[in-house]
């Protein structure tokens, strides 16, 4: 599938044209909008969808809080689930895990302390 500007009027009154490229990275570059256009229309129209100018504005200057891969949510919740059958099995043998681990931590406690 190809990707071709069709038909780009250079010799548009409002330089609309000239200033569409396509960058080193693969992505369209479409220049800021121009002061006109907030003028003459009322809002933008993208695949279909009808946007306002403050809709418009507002998309475009938006950060994205980063979300979290499920790959990484899927291991921390393997670890929790790894942990608790980990204890369930050390309880079930008899052992005492809470003063195990406790034991444990103090020991390494005392050697970082001495």
């Amino acid at each position: 599938m190809s990707h071709e500007l069709q038909y780009l009027d250079t010799n548009s009154d409002y330089d609309w044209g000239e200033s569409i490229t396509l960058s080193d990275y693969n992505y369209f570059y479409v220049p800021s909008i121009p002061d006109w256009a907030y003028s003459e229309f009322d809002g933008l129209l993208y695949e279909g969808v009808q946007y306002n100018w403050a809709e418009v504005d507002y998309r475009l200057t938006v950060e994205y809080a980063a979300v979290p891969e499920p790959a990484d949510v899927g291991i921390f919740m393997g670890l929790i689930f790894a942990g608790f059958i980990l204890y369930k099995i050390l309880e079930g043998k008899g052992i005492n895990v809470k003063d195990t681990v406790c034991g444990a931590i103090k020991k390494i406690y005392n050697k970082i302390t001495k």
